[in-house]
Formats: C-alpha cells, structure tokens, sequence
C-alpha cells in the first residue's frame, strides 16, 4: 500500500501488501493531552487485532498538524514493549529489514510526507493483538481569550468500507469500538481557569487547586467513537499578556520559551471569501485529492459569520 493524497487522513493499522488499503480492527481508542499554556503534548494508543488466519506485515499511518512533531513511539505485542529509537534513515530501514528475515518483532517509522507519519509494525500472527502509542507536541490557538485544543475525527472513526461512495477515513469496524474511546485532558494554565467549554462534545471537568489554574477534563458518559472533531477550550485571565516560559532539562541545559498572542481591538469588516478549483483534466489522479485537502482545512479555518462561495471549472 502507498502513501497518497487520498490516503493523507487514513489512521489505524493496515496490511501492508494489499492492493488497496486494508484496515485490521480497531478495539479501542484511548487519549491522554496535557495543555500547558498554549503547547500541548498528546499520546493516542490504539489497539488492534489480526482476526485473520495468516501472519502479515501491517504499516501504521498517522496523519499530523504540519505544526506537530512526534516525540515517542512502542508497539506492545503479547506483552513485548518495543520503543520507537532514532536513528539515521537508511541505518534504520537496514535494522528493521535484518530484524525481520530473523523472524524477530520490529516496527520502523518514518515521515513519508509533512504531515503523514507511517510506522511498519512487522510481523503480526494469527490472533495477536498490538497496541500502538503515539506521542506528539503541538502548539495551541487561541481563539479571543482561550485556547483551543483540536482532536480529528480520524482518531477514533466509524468505518465504511473502501469503495463506497463517501468512506470514512481510517477505522476498522463496522460496529462500534468494543473497548470503547476514552479521552482525558490535563490543562495547566499560567493564571486562573475562568471557562472549560466543548461544544462538540459533552464533557465534565474539575478545577484542581486553590489558584484554580489547573483543569482535569474528560469525556461525559460512554462514547464509542467520534462522530465528529473534538473541540476544547480553555479561557484563562490574561491570556494575551507577554510571558517567558524557562525548563531545565535532565542533561542540566535550558530551555525558553516567550509566548506573545497580541490582541488588536480592529472595527470588524464583513468579509467574503471566494474559492476557485480546478476540475480539469490536469488535475486526475493525486492533484484532485490534494485540491479536497486543501479545500478542508481552507473551510475549517474560516472565520466566523464570513461569507464564502466555491467556484469550479473543469470535468
């Protein structure tokens, strides 16, 4: 299977070999986030299981915000931990493939484009299961005075078959997850937590601390899946004043970091936004796919009460 533009949103475990993308099952979604200020670091575990009668080789894919960057990685098979290790590209291609004419469990990683990351699993018998955690850090909006944290649908999917008219992207049963999605957030802000608000999804969250500027969040009741983004956000007082950030790490160096999200009070103009795409024959095969990709995160980052109008020309 190749990674594509079609492909670009596709998440979970698929056969590597197959002539089109074939997801194995998905069990269950579990995810962890810790907000601090307006930086975020998220670990997604996922579980999967080969219903099949043969062994295979899997390749995990996971689409990223260009603005994130992975910091961690294992897959736990029959109870054996693998962790993800950097290493040179082509040194660790090399190890993976000796790894696997050994007959050994292995798992490689690599970013194939800038915001799709592939993980090859190996070699996965007959009833195994695999658990796979991603870790990731990102910075946050903000959005007037809170900030806004963002979980895509494609982590925890329905699934429609491939080939139908409108597929969802990267699930890998037609029910509902059996162990279920659970997600849990840790915000700590650098002042005191004024408002906790999703309005995608019904949650409950407990401020934590006299100063009250940190918040335990997590989802209300049983959920399956989603249906549709997770949307959270968190107002805090002072969210626009200048701040430096200083963290020591365990070698004893330093690290900074100066936050500055200005507010400029500018008389509101109503805007119209016009898109034009091209349809024609130029545009077959992989253009088209990256066009629609465009076009979503076009749409998704429009400002509210704006007017917009989509214009095409081509077959």
């Amino acid at each position: 299977m190749l990674v594509d533009a079609h492909h670009a949103h596709c998440c979970g475990l698929y056969i590597l070999h197959a002539p089109i993308p074939t997801p194995l099952p998905l069990r269950g979604t579990d995810v962890s986030a810790k907000l601090v200020d307006f930086c975020c670091e998220v670990q997604v575990t996922q579980t999967f299981h080969n219903d099949g009668n043969l062994p295979l080789e899997a390749v995990y894919l996971f689409p990223l915000d260009e603005r994130a960057a992975v910091n961690g990685f294992e897959v736990e098979i029959d109870g054996v931990v693998t962790k993800g290790v950097i290493q040179e590209k082509q040194h660790a291609r090399q190890t993976y493939e000796r790894a696997l004419a050994q007959g050994d469990q292995a798992q490689l990683l690599e970013q194939k484009k800038a915001d799709v990351f592939q993980m090859e699993v190996g070699n996965l018998l007959p009833g195994q299961v695999a658990v796979v955690k991603i870790t990731y850090v990102s910075d946050l909006k903000i959005e007037e005075d809170a900030v806004r944290f963002f979980l895509p649908t494609f982590v925890a999917p329905r699934y429609n078959p491939w080939g139908e008219a409108k597929p969802v992207l990267g699930s890998s049963s037609l029910q509902n997850l059996p162990e279920g999605l659970s997600i849990g957030v840790l915000a700590i802000m650098p002042t005191r937590i004024t408002n906790v608000a999703c309005a995608t999804h019904a949650v409950q969250h407990e401020l934590v601390g006299e100063a009250q500027k940190m918040c335990r969040v997590k989802l209300a009741g049983d959920c399956t899946h989603l249906d549709k983004d997770f949307v959270l956000k968190v107002t805090f007082e002072e969210p626009h004043r200048p701040r430096l950030a200083v963290e020591k790490g365990p070698d004893g160096t330093h690290v900074c970091m100066v936050t500055l999200a200005p507010n400029f009070q500018l008389d509101e103009i109503p805007s119209e936004l016009i898109f034009v795409v091209d349809r024609s024959g130029s545009m077959s095969g992989s253009k088209i796919g990256q066009a629609k990709d465009a076009m979503h995160l076009f749409l998704r980052s429009l400002p509210a009460d704006c007017c917009f109008n989509i214009v095409s020309f081509g077959s």
